[in-house]
């Protein structure tokens, strides 16, 4: 017998909710056409106080929606498995504190966290007593990245730049999580003061980074790793993907994880509901401080 679907009510329908490929049939850079896109999930609701979205969130999906999270809870009696939080960062910890009594298998939130590093340190006790939380850095479950990372790991000499877009917080975090993934812990780190702005320096047990705002439309959301072996090069968040040895032989890997990285989140939350394990809120959080953590001594050691 078939097990029954996972029922996912989603809070939030803006960009990341449902906008990116609105009307593209061939990609899944959303959380609602990665749900259409795989029969072992239900979309059952969706939350948002905007008119328009909401009417353009049922034409999409034939599910019904709200305009806060109360209503749903008074007018809805369905059982909720899954729980996405794709609301501005503000309201994050406040619904994921209201959506607790829906009693989820899974909460999946999008990042960051939270706007500030006070409210973090609490909120990670707070997620201790449940439900479980993920949150989309969804680069961590993209397989060929993550194989070549690992592989990468193990040279010597590693120096990683990397390039984000628009702030920090949202983006830089998607290639921290994955440094401190791969690359263990961060041991120093430093600001480098650079004509309008600022770069930041880090020292990790395997590797040595420099993180840089990006130039936008040239190096928008790359990361460049180079060791005395070769080298990986992410480039235009994913959209081009190649490796060099070290005799300058290049392999190049297809579209398809940027195309489709909605769909490996998912693949992800089915995993954890039934039982797997999964790192995201953690490398979230320490990737959270050592980037915007503004009271932080550059010049000390890191604490994560």
């Amino acid at each position: 017998m078939a097990s029954e679907a996972i029922r996912v009510l989603i809070i939030g329908m803006g960009n990341i909710a449902m906008g990116y490929d609105f009307n593209l049939d061939n990609v899944a850079w959303t959380h609602v056409s990665a749900i259409n896109n795989d029969d072992r999930f239900s979309l059952v609701a969706g939350i948002d106080p905007a008119i328009e979205k909401q009417r353009d969130f049922e034409a999409k999906t034939g599910a019904k929606a709200y305009g806060n999270v109360e209503e749903f809870i008074d007018k809805s009696v369905e059982t909720i498995d899954l729980v996405v939080i794709a609301s501005p960062t503000r309201f994050h910890i406040s619904h994921y504190q209201k959506v607790r009594m829906l009693n989820p298998k899974l909460v999946l939130m999008e990042k960051p966290v939270g706007s500030n590093g006070d409210e973090i340190g609490p909120f990670i006790e707070e997620v201790k007593s449940g439900p479980k939380l993920m949150v989309n850095l969804f680069r961590l479950y993209q397989t060929s990245l993550n194989k070549a990372l690992v592989k990468i790991a193990q040279s010597k000499g590693c120096h990683i730049q990397v390039r984000y877009s628009q702030s920090i917080e949202h983006n830089a975090i998607h290639f921290m999580s994955l440094i401190l993934r791969h690359f263990g812990a961060c041991l120093s780190q430093s600001l480098i003061p650079m004509f309008g702005g600022v770069a930041r320096s880090y020292t990790f047990k395997n590797a040595s980074v420099v993180f840089q705002p990006a130039i936008k439309g040239i190096d928008d959301n790359s990361m460049i790793i180079h060791t005395n072996e070769g080298g990986l090069y992410y480039l235009s968040g994913g959209r081009i993907f190649f490796e060099v040895d070290e005799v300058h032989m290049r392999k190049d890997y297809g579209s398809d994880e940027f195309n489709q990285h909605m769909s490996y989140v998912y693949e992800q939350c089915s995993n954890v509901i039934g039982g797997g394990r999964d790192d995201s809120f953690s490398l979230a959080c320490k990737g959270h401080n050592l980037l915007v953590d503004s009271e932080r001594k550059y010049e000390e050691p890191c604490s994560v």
